[in-house]
C-alpha cells in the first residue's frame, strides 16, 4: 500500500471515528475489530495493521501507535479502541501518570508493565468490555504472592520467563570434560534460572499477555539448534528431537493445555528433560523403548553388615530398652550406627501426627543424610535462607527447601514436604519444578551435573541433573528411599540402604570437586 492510500484511509477512518466509539459499548472488541475491517472494506490483515497504524498517527496517537507496533490485530484494536473510548484520546502514558498513587506505581514502568497498567486502569471501571488476549507475561518478581496448589486437570496457563543475571560461577566443570563456554550456556540455558510457575491453588495464573512471549521462548529454542548431530540413539538426533518436544509444550502452553499435573512439559521449555516422568505429550515424541535408552541404570550395591543385629536393636526399642539396643549396633559402621542410633533415640514409638515440618527435617531426615552422604561432617540448613552459591551466582531468591553441607561446601538440594501436603501431588510436583530449575540455572553457571533431593514425608527420591548438550540437560532418579516416622519402620530404612549407598558413590566426585574449588575461590576472593 503506498503512503498516499494509506493516508487516504487515515482520513476515511477520522470521519467515522466518532460513529464506531459510539457503538462500542454494545459490541465487544473482537466485534469492533470486525467492524473496523468492514468499515473500510479491507482483504488482508497486513492491509488493516498499516491502516490502523496511519489512523492512530493521524490522531496524535503517535506513542501508542509505536507501543502496539507489530501486535496481533485483535489485540491492537482492543488497546486502542478502550483508550480511545474511555479517555477521549488520552494516552496510556498520560493515564498512568495521573493515576500513579491509585496504582502504588514505583519505578520506571516499562514494555508489558508499562502497557499492563495502562490497561488496568482503563479497563477497571466497564466489565463490558472485554480484555486483551492472554498469552506470556515478562516480569521479574521477587517471589510468587501465591501458593502453587492446583486441581488435577486444570491447565498450566502462565510460565514466567524471567531472566536472572548470573556472576562469576562459584563452582566450574571438572577439567576433565570439555564444557561449552560461558555465552554458549547462556544462550542455550535461556529459561533455566528463571521460569516461574505463578503458584495458586486454583489455578495457575495468568494475569496479562505479551503477543510476542511466544515467539521469544520460540527464538530461544532456535538459538540451541546445531549444525551437526552428535547425540544420537540409532538414526535419532536426542536434542533435535527434544526441541521438537520443546516447541509443542510451548504451543501447548499458550493454548492453556499445559496440565499441571504433567509437570514434566512444564520443565521442557526451561530445557529439562525428565524422561523419567513421562507424560502423554512426551511419548508424542518420544516412544517407551526410546526412553528406556534415555534412562540410567544405576546398579544398587549390596551393602555388608548384620541385619540381625539391627532388628535386634530396633526389637529392645520398641521394648523401651534403648541401652540394649545401641549395645547390638555396636558392630556397624561407625556413621551407619550413629546414624541408627539417633533414629532410635529421636523416633517415637507411635506416628506423631502433630509434627511441624521443622522438626520433621531435624529429626527424622537429618540423621539420614548425615549418616550416608559419604562426608566426615554434613550439617543441614533447613530453611534454607544463605545459600552461598545462589548469593554469589546471582539467582534468584526462590530457592530449596534445604542444602547439605560439608565444610562450607554444598553438596545437595533439596525440597521436603510434610504430613499435612504428603497426598498434595500438584504441591510435589511444583516442587519437583521448583528442583529442576534451580539445578538448571547452577548448570548454566558452570555445574557439570547437581545432586537434588525430594522428600515427600516417608518417600525420599535421590535425582540428578546432568548437562548433556546445547540447550539440553537431563533429570534422572537415582533411586527411592524409605524415611522412618516411627521406630517400628527403621527396618525399611534398612531395606532400602543400596539406594542411599549408591547415592554416596555418586555423589563422590561433586563432593570433592565442589570442596576443592570453594578452596580455591575463597583464596582468590582473599
Amino acid at each position: 500500500m503506498s503512503t498516499n492510500d494509506r493516508l487516504t484511509l487515515s482520513n476515511l477512518y477520522q470521519k467515522r471515528h466518532e460513529f464506531i466509539l459510539q457503538n462500542a459499548p454494545h459490541k465487544d472488541v473482537t466485534q469492533l475489530a470486525k467492524d473496523f475491517f468492514e468499515a473500510f472494506n479491507l482483504s488482508t490483515k497486513t492491509t488493516a495493521l498499516d491502516t490502523l497504524h496511519a489512523s492512530l498517527k493521524a490522531t496524535n496517537n503517535n506513542e501508542i501507535a509505536e507501543k502496539l507496533k507489530g501486535k496481533d490485530f485483535k489485540e491492537w484494536a482492543t488497546h486502542y479502541f478502550i483508550q480511545a473510548k474511555k479517555q477521549k484520546k488520552l494516552s496510556i502514558q498520560n493515564v498512568v501518570e495521573k493515576e500513579r498513587n491509585k496504582l502504588k506505581i514505583t519505578g520506571v514502568l516499562k514494555g508489558s508493565d508499562f502497557i499492563k497498567s495502562g490497561m488496568d486502569l482503563l479497563t477497571s471501571e466497564d466489565d463490558s468490555i472485554a480484555s486483551p488476549p492472554s498469552v506470556l507475561q515478562t516480569q521479574i518478581p521477587e517471589a510468587p504472592n501465591q501458593e502453587a496448589l492446583v486441581e488435577q486437570g486444570e491447565a498450566v496457563t502462565h510460565v514466567d520467563t524471567t531472566l536472572v543475571s548470573a556472576t562469576m560461577p562459584t563452582v566450574l566443570p571438572s577439567p576433565t570434560e570439555v564444557q561449552p563456554d560461558d555465552e554458549t550456556r547462556e544462550e542455550a540455558g535461556f529459561v533455566s534460572n528463571c521460569t516461574t510457575i505463578s503458584e495458586n491453588h486454583s489455578s495457575i495464573d495468568s494475569e496479562v499477555i505479551e503477543g510476542d512471549e511466544k515467539l521469544k521462548l520460540l527464538a530461544m529454542i532456535e538459538k540451541a539448534k546445531h549444525t551437526v548431530c552428535e547425540w544420537k540413539i540409532g538414526d535419532i538426533c536426542v536434542p533435535c528431537r527434544f526441541q521438537d518436544y520443546q516447541r509443542d509444550c510451548v504451543q501447548a502452553l499458550t493454548e492453556k493445555k499445559l496440565k499441571k499435573l504433567e509437570i514434566a512439559d512444564a520443565i521442557a521449555i526451561i530445557g529439562v528433560f525428565a524422561p523419567c516422568m513421562p507424560t502423554p505429550r512426551m511419548m508424542i515424541h518420544f516412544d517407551e523403548d526410546f526412553l528406556s535408552q534415555l534412562k540410567k541404570q544405576y546398579t544398587l550395591p549390596e551393602p555388608s553388615f548384620d541385619d540381625a543385629s539391627i532388628m535386634k536393636a530396633v526389637r529392645h526399642c520398641l521394648n523401651s530398652d534403648k541401652d540394649s539396643a545401641c549395645t547390638c549396633l555396636k558392630s556397624l559402621d561407625r556413621k551407619l550406627r550413629i546414624m541408627l542410633e539417633t533414629l532410635i533415640e529421636e523416633l517415637p514409638i507411635k506416628e506423631d501426627r502433630s509434627i511441624s515440618e521443622s522438626t520433621f527435617v531435624a529429626n527424622y531426615i537429618s540423621p539420614i543424610l548425615r549418616g550416608m552422604l559419604g562426608c566426615e561432617k554434613v550439617s543441614v540448613q533447613f530453611p534454607n535462607t544463605s545459600s552461598e552459591v545462589q548469593r554469589e551466582l546471582g539467582l534468584k531468591a526462590d530457592r530449596p527447601d534445604i542444602i547439605a553441607k560439608t565444610k562450607n561446601s554444598e553438596i545437595l538440594y533439596g525440597e521436603v514436604t510434610g504430613l499435612s501436603q504428603e497426598h498434595s501431588e500438584t504441591k510435589n510436583m511444583w516442587d519437583t519444578f521448583r528442583l529442576a530449575r534451580h539445578g538448571k540455572a547452577l548448570v548454566d553457571s558452570g555445574f557439570n551435573s547437581v545432586p537434588l533431593l525430594q522428600i515427600v514425608y516417608s518417600t525420599g527420591t535421590y535425582m540428578r541433573l546432568e548437562y548433556k548438550s546445547r540447550g539440553m540437560s537431563i533429570l534422572e532418579e537415582i533411586g527411592n528411599f524409605e524415611i522412618p516416622t516411627t521406630a517400628s519402620k527403621i527396618p525399611s530404612l534398612v531395606g532400602t540402604l543400596p539406594t542411599l549407598i549408591a547415592v554416596k558413590v555418586a555423589m563422590l566426585p561433586w563432593i570433592v570437586l565442589n570442596y576443592f574449588l570453594s578452596h580455591v575461590i575463597l583464596f582468590i576472593n582473599q
